[in-house]
């Protein structure tokens, strides 16, 4: 068979590809979010001040740590993380 002749399926479960087009799918979201930031940023009225920029700075993180913290509390609650000695 011709790689020509590879249908898409077959493509799709080559070892690798999967993380390839992921790979390209947030080079992608990251370039449009990029974009995004340079042509409507200096459109948003935010003053120049030091709280400001922290906020800016510490949000994602915080964000992401309360995201995952959540998850972890979902995923093993307290029943689950002693359990019982019958």
């Amino acid at each position: 068979m011709t790689p020509q002749s590879q249908s898409t399926a077959e493509l799709a479960s080559a070892p690798g590809l999967g993380q390839w087009a992921f790979g390209l799918k947030v080079l992608v979201g990251s370039g449009i979010i990029a974009i995004a930031i340079k042509t409507l940023g200096p459109l948003l009225p935010l003053p120049a001040t030091s709280p400001v920029s922290l906020a800016l700075v510490l949000t994602p993180s915080l964000v992401l740590g309360a995201v995952l913290s959540w998850r972890l509390w979902i995923a093993a609650p307290a029943n689950h993380a002693h359990p019982r000695r019958d």
